[in-house]
């Protein structure tokens, strides 16, 4: 193989001004006006951009009259490139302009790289949007208009930590015009122009049309499409050499229309009002987008929007935020761009609007938990915590059944790989690497669909058996009320029969005794029992339902992203270098085509195979591995995640019981606790009645006298006055009195965990335990 450096190198001749020297080999670019050459400062040998005008134009102007010159001069701003000087050539006397140098070289440049071919990424278009109307927004305070704004004439300017900034060059066709002020002087790039100066500029047709600073909204629309695709939006079939066809193009297209393309001779003009499937925008993004390049490429004025809608615009799309949502119904990644002060509810609205999920319906998982365990409801997205920002969000409809087939983007077809002379192979070789750079981010996307839909089955998993361990305290808490009721009723029953006795024996207590013999109520013992049977229900199906999600857990963990197991984007990568390597090689064959041997030839041909044999293997990576894996990934993991939304709704029906239970216990537990406070009552206004003496030991009754009997004194017991056995029942009396208050106190010692979770309005109702117990959901039985 011939070696690179058997080529030969080009040498152009030095050129100095006092401060500034360059190499004419050294071109950056060439216009129709001026070249732009690499100069070096002499003393810091910083780098500079020297514009030198050709002869032609030179001499058309003084040097202090030269228009760009004189608007640099006055135009300071970030996104503007920055004038350094103005000198003369040593040898000629001729000025140049000294600017500052961009390593980035120009938006066109970046454009042509094969990675961009089919657009700039989102968040790089983000910048070019931004720091274009930036540049363009300070041009329109200076009452300054461009009128030629193309990617050619827009620079990357590189940070010293890597950032881009963009910024606007080229002024010779620039003039100062204020809002309300026209021109008739024609500028521009043909393919950028606006209607009316191709019309006069490019077609050369008689018209006294007037223009204004709205020329620049259009070409912005063009260049902001191009950026977005890597395509211009008009496309007549023969290119430039079809000037008419492009005329009635960009004419008579409808409002709302973006792009209009003629793909054969004569052939019909294809309209779209969305940007290509190849662009790498998001929907969400696109959903902005589409509307402003409708506006800016109007061609009524009295339609297209002005450079103040344009500018706000821009600078809402720079507030918004951005959120990463997975929807896993579709294997779809959703970007939500919303306002900073958007709420859970808000976000939520978002997300139906693109998916016809509403939000009842909405599962928001992150990493376990839902998102309305992560962030606080009524909090706005900006106090949203890192993580969500540069994470994604997986959603799930409660209800999934139903299996999606997946958007597949549309797969431009393999160019067709003819060697037919150096230039063509050159320009196919490098169509092959833009082909393959498309293919990769195919290959990106599928294999970044694959690792959620792993993550997001796991993570929903994570949160079903979260819920359903939460269901398992929950039963436990439960269960230990029922069994202080239990042990409480007997105590509490015990204390009314005693005081319904002592009730009972005073004639004038009657309604109390009918009050009393109301409150001793034996549904509640039927409650109880009706109540634990009922937990023992749910304690099996809370059973049988662990049982099952341990089995989904056995058998998800057989799924893996194959494509991230099997490096198919190390695979894909290396094939892109070969290619990549062939494009350089077919580029240096182009420039030395008069000096190859015949070894050289067959090296290249030799290459050619090589390359054709990369791009079958790139094709066959993506359609017959990667997108076969990740559809059969696909189905099964929605039907996992169709029986985890079951077990969820399952766990759902548990926490459901579980509360109706909880809610009649708390019931008990008021019953009891008004059977306490009405019989504490009751005996002390009895035991005090007693204690004035207006009770004699007969008149209370053989139970009376029988309990006051089995704790009298036995000193006292059966003997005595009668002045005595009324001090002996005074004294029981006390004694009684201080047993009722030792079983109050028990109560309300061991009932504080029973009234920590009552409900408030148990108390007041008035429906029967027995009533409420009947009103209890019944349990799904369907364990499958």
């Amino acid at each position: 193989m011939t070696s690179t450096s058997a080529y030969p190198v080009v040498k152009g001749a030095l050129v100095s001004t006092e401060n500034y020297t360059w190499n004419t080999a050294d071109s950056l670019g060439k216009g129709a006006s001026a070249v732009v050459y690499l100069g070096r400062h002499k003393v810091g040998g910083k780098y500079a951009a020297v514009k030198v005008f050709h002869d032609r134009v030179y001499q058309g102007y003084k040097t202090d009259d030269l228009r760009e010159l004189e608007l640099m001069r006055q135009l300071k701003h970030p996104n503007i490139i920055t004038l350094l000087a103005k000198e003369q050539i040593v040898s000629s006397k001729k000025v140049v302009i000294v600017m500052e140098y961009c390593e980035g070289g120009s938006l066109h440049h970046l454009l042509d790289q094969p990675q961009n071919y089919h657009g700039l990424a989102e968040e790089e278009f983000l910048l070019v949007l931004g720091h274009v109307c930036s540049g363009m927004e300070y041009l329109q305070q200076e009452h300054v208009i461009h009128r030629d704004i193309k990617p050619g004439n827009i620079m990357r300017w590189v940070t010293d930590d890597g950032f881009s900034v963009y910024k606007l060059t080229d002024f010779g066709a620039a003039r100062n015009l204020f809002e309300d002020e026209n021109f008739q002087s024609l500028y521009g790039t043909e393919e950028y122009l606006h209607p009316g100066m191709y019309e006069r500029a490019v077609l050369r047709l008689p018209n006294s049309q007037s223009f204004d600073a709205k020329v620049d909204l259009w070409s912005l629309g063009v260049t902001f499409f191009h950026t977005a695709t890597g395509q211009l939006p008009f496309q007549p079939y023969g290119g430039r050499s079809n000037r008419r066809t492009m005329f009635e193009i960009i004419t008579q297209k409808e409002s709302g229309v973006i792009s209009g393309i003629q793909s054969t001779e004569n052939g019909p003009i294809q309209w779209k009002r969305d940007l290509p499937d190849s662009s790498p925008l998001s929907n969400g993004l696109k959903s902005i987008v589409i509307p402003m390049l409708a506006g800016l490429m109007e061609p009524d004025a009295n339609k297209m929007i002005t450079h103040q809608s344009l500018f706000r615009m821009v600078n809402n799309i720079k507030q918004k935020i951005t959120i990463s949502i997975f929807d896993y119904n579709k294997c779809e990644e959703l970007m939500i761009y919303a306002e900073p002060d958007t709420t859970l509810s808000g976000l939520q609205d978002l997300i139906a609007s693109r998916t016809d999920i509403v939000a009842s319906d909405q599962i928001l998982i992150v990493g376990g938990k839902t998102l309305q365990e992560v962030v606080d409801p009524l909090s706005s997205l900006r106090d949203y915590p890192s993580h969500i920002h540069i994470g994604s969000i997986y959603l799930f409809q409660r209800e999934m059944t139903e299996v999606h087939n997946i958007s597949e983007p549309e797969m431009a077809p393999m160019p067709t790989l003819t060697l037919t002379d150096l230039d063509a192979d050159a320009r196919l070789a490098h169509n092959c690497s833009s082909w393959g750079e498309l293919l990769k981010r195919h290959q990106e996307k599928v294999s970044k669909q694959q690792e959620r839909l792993v993550s997001g089955m796991f993570y929903l998993r994570l949160y079903v058996e979260s819920r359903l361990e939460a269901t398992k305290a929950s039963h436990e808490y439960v269960q230990h009320l029922l069994t202080e009721c239990n042990n409480y009723v007997g105590t509490c029953f015990d204390l009314i029969e005693t005081l319904r006795c002592i009730v009972a024996t005073k004639r004038r207590s009657q309604q109390n005794v009918q009050s009393l013999s109301t409150l001793l109520d034996q549904e509640i013992k039927q409650a109880l029992v009706t109540a634990s049977g009922r937990m023992g229900e749910i304690d099996k199906y809370r059973e049988n339902l662990a049982k099952k999600m341990y089995d989904i857990k056995v058998y998800a963990s057989k799924f893996s992203a194959a494509c991230s197991d099997q490096k198919c984007g190390k695979k894909i990568v290396h094939h892109l270098s070969v290619i990549s390597g062939v494009y350089n090689r077919f580029r240096r064959d182009k420039n030395v085509k008069d000096q190859m041997t015949p070894h050289d030839v067959d090296i290249h041909r030799f290459e050619g195979q090589k390359l054709h044999s990369s791009c079958q293997t790139l094709k066959s990576i993506v359609t017959e591995h990667c997108r076969p894996q990740m559809e059969v990934l696909y189905k099964t993991s929605i039907h996992v995640c169709e029986s985890l939304t079951k077990s969820l709704t399952r766990v759902m029906k548990i926490d459901k019981n579980l509360a109706i239970v909880q809610k009649c216990v708390n019931m008990i537990i008021g019953k009891l606790q008004g059977l306490k406070d009405f019989g504490i009552q009751c005996g002390s206004e009895e035991v005090t009645t007693a204690q004035d003496g207006h009770l004699q030991a007969a008149e209370l009754g053989p139970s009376f006298e029988m309990m006051m009997l089995s704790s009298r004194d036995s000193s006292v017991r059966g003997t005595g006055s009668k002045p005595e056995r009324m001090t002996s029942l005074s004294d029981q009396v006390d004694n009684l009195k201080e047993k009722l208050q030792f079983v109050s106190d028990i109560l309300d010692q061991n009932s504080t965990l029973l009234v920590l979770g009552r409900d408030e309005t148990s108390e007041q109702s008035s429906d029967s335990l027995q009533h409420r117990l009947g009103a209890l959901s019944e349990l799904d039985r369907d364990n499958t």
